[in-house]
């Protein structure tokens, strides 16, 4: 069964028109299904998350391929002009899983078994890597779909901390004398601004801290008396996850007990950093291919960013990268587009890196 590049190209097309917030994939999930079914993968099932998983080949090594079908929020038109594919999930991360799975066609008679995996919710709270590492799903190596820029090559990312921090002072009154009641959204504002400065002092300003929601207050005309702030930290490597976490907590704790206020503080997302041995075969596979396919030297790179990938390689303990085209300063903007070239050349470095890696490991 031979697949032409246009099939690639309009699956790609396809799956971008597809508006799928995280908890909205359905109807990607079925195009990919039926992509998938019809071009010789093998075990094709949805599992309880409503991940698409397909399988090509046998044999030794296993190699894991993980995209994820989830964009961020915010609908947009999806144009194709020229070679431009412009559209939400255009670059994060719909053109890079799309190339995992045109690559996975390309290698049902690889010498070594490829398990696709098309995963909800890695935008939202990982339900779909979780899903993943639950149902044990072993490789021994992966690849995630995230956009590098063609010529490069992800080895590693931040960690993660989200964390929930709601403040009540007990007394709200009129805005008319705001002297004389305390401002629960000044008083939480200030936690943060104090709580950052030291995270940053312990720690290193490497440290990303971001205050990115805030919410209080009863009305336009009321001191108000409640508010919940949600903060996003995120950790290089070498720095101790749990440490920090430890850190907020006690921070929180005594600012509340000094102040008088009511705090309470809730952690929905703590990630780990992760950064894979660069002597790894899987490193060495996509130093090769990018050399041969590309005609250049592969650039290794570190993201601010964290993903799925952080999950599972460090639960799994599975050497893990990611590869796709697309520049990833467009994740998440107003202008996302990929270049079809790239996404082609991409579907060919995966391709000639999955051989050199079969090699590699025998």
């Amino acid at each position: 069964m031979m697949v032409e590049m246009a099939d690639y190209v309009r699956l790609l097309r396809d799956i971008v028109e597809i508006y799928s917030p995280s908890g909205y994939e359905l109807e990607v999930s079925k195009r990919i299904e039926k992509f998938m079914l019809e071009n010789g993968f093998e075990n094709v099932r949805v599992d309880a998350a409503g991940n698409v998983i397909g399988e090509v080949g046998s044999g030794s090594p296993t190699i894991l391929f993980c995209g994820h079908m989830d964009t961020v929020p915010g609908k947009l038109p999806v144009i194709l002009d020229g070679e431009l594919l412009y559209g939400r999930g255009a670059v994060d991360a719909k053109s890079p899983l799309a190339a995992l799975i045109a690559a996975a066609s390309k290698l049902r008679d690889i010498r070594g078994r490829i398990i696709v995996a098309a995963v909800v919710d890695e935008e939202g709270y990982g339900k779909g890597i979780n899903e993943i590492i639950k149902s044990n799903i072993e490789a021994d190596y992966a690849v995630f779909g995230e956009p590098s820029n063609l010529y490069g090559l992800t080895v590693g990312y931040r960690g993660k901390i989200g964390v929930k921090i709601s403040c009540r002072t007990g007394h709200s009154g009129h805005s008319s004398a705001p002297w004389a009641y305390r401002n629960a959204i000044e008083e939480l504002f200030n936690m943060y601004l104090k709580l950052k400065l030291e995270i940053e002092k312990v720690f290193s300003s490497s440290v990303a801290v971001c205050l990115t929601r805030i919410s209080g207050g009863e009305s336009h005309n009321i001191v108000p008396s409640s508010c919940e702030a949600y903060i996003d930290v995120r950790t290089p490597k070498g720095c101790n996850v749990n440490e920090c976490v430890m850190l907020i907590s006690k921070f929180v704790r005594e600012y509340a007990l000094d102040s008088g206020l009511d705090v309470d503080i809730l952690y929905d997302d703590v990630v780990e950093p992760y950064e894979v041995d660069l002597g790894s075969p899987i490193v060495k596979a996509f130093s090769r291919a990018v050399a041969k396919i590309l005609n250049k030297p592969i650039k290794l790179m570190r993201k601010t960013g964290t993903g799925d990938l952080n999950v599972y390689a460090r639960s799994m303990g599975v050497p893990s990268v990611s590869y796709g085209p697309g520049d990833s300063r467009l994740s998440h903007t107003e202008n996302e587009y990929v270049r079809i070239s790239d996404y082609i050349k991409s579907i060919e470095v995966l391709v000639e890196a999955v051989k050199t890696l079969c090699i590699l490991h025998s």
